[in-house]
């Protein structure tokens, strides 16, 4: 080979010009075509110039260029999706194996896959259940209403309810006058737990690790199904059974960590099934009330409105630095769970936070006597639940509510834990003496919380 026909060869070398095909003139077929006078590393860097400086029109002649430089990847492209078994816009070769032989390649993976599992409008439901002549009234479920004028809140409402503004946590005076025509029923606990337990049954098997978070939600750890597809799979069969061996309805959400996951099971009540992909997550959250977020009650939302923040996007636009400066250390995990961070694992030693019972009286009273006798009442009923749940406490704690709807708490945590009802009786009234002075009382509670087994605190040896 003479050195003429070598540079033709030569990527470092520009092809001779007594060697450059005339315009217009085509290469023969089996020839030498010669170099491309800007090589493809150099055409990708100004390709990458053109995007940068917003060039959307060269952007376009680009991708045309590309299709026409390079039809053999094209259609390279083309043969593998059909020999993988994918559906092509070209017919299968009858001499392949049949579809079923072939194994499809797995979308979105991912190491983690959390469900969340929220019973809808569970308590409201159960009845429902219980005497199907409920089906399709409102349904309301908390204290005696007495005909507007009664002095407690809602549990819960169905969602026939809820088309009229009834909520969870409202007052039942506000509920009765939105909703007179509702059917209010009082809460059956022992029904509901029994209800819950079976639900519960059904969805522990399935999962890699199971945490109840409360009697009618749960996370599941579904990681070794490998991918969002398998998992949202798993989220509506879970509902299926559900539906049919309880009659009751169910909403889950499949995120890559707990918090998107239990956003996600909001998204789509009653019975709604949500998948948030890891590269999907800014997006689906931006969206949202601040008051999605994990941690983000009435107050704090009040100072993020004052910001400016009444979406997560608006949260998502402030640096990690101000948030801190504004909130403390709590800055830091709004920052965070703002772009869906989360690494908190599913934990299946998770406890109940906290037992506590209120009383709420018919009229605001300044009889200290009875306060304390109705806060008793409340200790002996947490006490008993206590027993029912073979636990023992730590921290106990006193709310008083005045006149106005204005709340106070006192709460103490003893060296050893208690499961002694003289204990928490005179925990109870110590902590209750000075919120009992000069003002009339609207509710009384008293909770426990930092819940453990009596077992974690036996010495290991006699």
């Amino acid at each position: 080979m003479d050195g003429r026909g070598a540079a033709c060869f030569r990527r470092d070398r520009r092809v001779p010009k007594s060697h450059a095909r005339p315009p217009g003139q085509a290469h023969r077929r089996g020839g030498t075509a010669p170099l491309r006078r800007r090589s493809r590393t150099r055409y990708l860097v100004v390709r990458r110039a053109r995007r940068q400086r917003g060039d959307r029109r060269q952007g376009v002649r680009d991708r045309q260029s590309d299709r026409a430089r390079l039809p053999g990847k094209l259609d390279a492209k083309a043969a593998r999706r059909r020999e993988q078994g994918i559906r092509s816009h070209q017919p299968r070769d009858a001499s392949a194996p049949p579809a079923e032989e072939v194994t499809p390649p797995s979308l979105h993976p991912h190491p983690r896959l959390i469900l969340h599992a929220d019973l809808d409008a569970f308590f409201a439901a159960v009845e429902e259940r219980e005497n199907p002549s409920l089906k399709g009234k409102p349904v309301v479920i908390g204290s005696d209403p007495k005909e507007g004028r009664g002095r407690g809140i809602v549990a819960t409402a169905n969602y026939a309810a809820r088309r009229f503004g009834v909520g969870s946590a409202m007052p039942i005076s506000i509920a009765w006058r939105r909703c007179p025509q509702a059917v209010f029923l009082r809460p059956n606990g022992k029904l509901y737990r029994a209800a819950s337990r079976a639900v519960m049954d059904l969805l522990r098997p399935e999962a890699d690790i199971f945490q109840q978070v409360s009697v009618d939600e749960a996370y599941l750890d579904a990681s070794s199904r490998g991918t969002f597809e398998a998992a949202r799979a798993l989220a509506r069969e879970l509902q299926r059974r559900v539906q049919k061996e309880q009659n009751l309805s169910i909403s889950v959400g499949v995120g890559p960590n707990k918090l998107v996951a239990k956003i996600a099971s909001d998204h789509k009540k009653p019975g709604g099934v949500t998948v948030v992909i890891p590269s999907r997550v800014l997006e689906f959250l931006s969206p949202k009330p601040v008051r999605a977020l994990r941690g983000v009650g009435p107050k704090t939302a009040e100072v993020l409105e004052s910001m400016g923040c009444r979406s997560v996007a608006d949260i998502q636009r402030y640096s990690e630095t101000r948030l801190l400066s504004a909130f403390g250390k709590f800055g830091g995990f709004l920052y965070r769970e703002a772009r869906g961070e989360d690494d908190r694992p599913v934990d299946p030693a998770w406890e109940a936070k906290s037992i506590g019972r209120e009383r709420t009286f018919a009229e605001d009273t300044d009889d200290y006597a009875l306060v304390r006798r109705k806060l008793l009442e409340c200790v002996v009923r947490v006490h008993a639940d206590l027993e029912e749940e073979g636990l023992w406490c730590h921290t106990l704690t006193v709310k008083m509510r005045y006149e106005g709807y204005e709340t106070h708490s006192k709460q103490t945590t003893l060296l050893q834990a208690t499961g002694s009802a003289r204990d928490l009786a005179y925990a109870a009234k110590k902590l209750a003496a000075p919120f009992l002075q000069g003002r009339r009382v609207r509710l009384i509670g008293f909770s426990v919380s930092r819940l453990v087994p009596p077992e974690d605190l036996l010495p290991l040896e006699d």
